[in-house]
């Protein structure tokens, strides 16, 4: 399939089926015009591994700053998965990997998967336990998490984020069955707050249970974690933007991991 082609239908498919605004748009257009033009490969099929990492490197040593880079790098990994859905012979996306600090060249590495797990694993203090599982599996800021009351933890619920705006919240259907026996077990009343924490306590349920088992996790790493997992699953940077209640995923002040910022 001829480059520009493939460029166009995906473009299509943002605007028509994916409703993105022109902003997004421009946005896009501009990093996969870029990633073409780079690589000057006519073809995507003919697109090879070794030609991403070439792209990387290309983008890696330009003077731009780590958030810049990895507004690159982030449309061209969406490009190539919806190839992929499409049935389009093309290399995986995750190739191109995300740079994960200021000046784009050092890594600050997340916990690993194995370590995650060992840290949502049930310990001696049900409400730390549940916190902690919670956090991971949707995403939620400690003070949103810290406002839910009884009963409202579902596959899917709204709840009122930053700046009062109404968001939807999808959660794993295996830890809402972890909060209604929670609920059950601690006889919490309809409308009660399922956490009576202050945002220290909370705080320090994560860095209590982490310091524990030898690791160095907070609230904060949790929500990159979730973030960076939707990512490495194909979702598109908008998606994961609402999820996460941001207006923007490029204003924000720190950063551990592309192209999220401080949550």
């Amino acid at each position: 399939m001829k480059t520009e082609k493939a460029k166009q239908l995906y473009i299509n498919y943002l605007q028509n089926e994916q409703g993105y605004s022109p902003h997004t748009i421009k946005l896009y257009t501009s990093a996969i015009e870029d990633f073409i033009q780079s690589l000057k490969k006519d073809d995507v099929t003919k697109l090879t591994e070794k030609d991403l990492i070439n792209y990387r490197g290309i983008v890696e040593v330009r003077k731009e700053s780590y958030k810049t880079k990895n507004l690159r790098l982030v449309p061209i990994r969406m490009f190539l998965s919806y190839l992929r859905i499409k049935g389009v012979s093309v290399p995986d996306f995750r190739v191109l990997e995300s740079f994960r600090n200021r000046n784009g060249h050092d890594k600050l590495e997340l916990p690993s998967e194995g370590d995650i797990q060992r840290l949502l694993q049930f310990q001696d203090d049900p409400q730390a336990d549940l916190f902690v599982n919670l956090i991971y599996a949707t995403g939620l800021r400690l003070d949103e998490a810290l406002r839910l009351k009884t009963g409202e933890v579902e596959e899917t619920f709204t709840i009122v984020g930053k700046g009062a705006k109404e968001r939807f919240v999808v959660c794993l259907p295996s830890v809402v069955q972890l909060v209604r026996e929670y609920e059950k077990n601690h006889n919490k009343t309809k409308r009660s707050l399922l956490f009576e924490a202050s945002r220290r306590t909370a705080q320090r349920w994560v860095t209590r249970k982490s310091k524990n088992l030898g690791l160095n996790i907070s609230v904060h790493t949790l929500r990159h974690c979730y973030a960076t997992n939707l990512l490495k699953r194909g979702m598109d940077i908008r998606s994961v933007q609402e999820l996460l209640g941001h207006a923007s995923l490029v204003t924000h002040k720190d950063t551990r991991m592309s192209p999220m910022n401080s949550f």
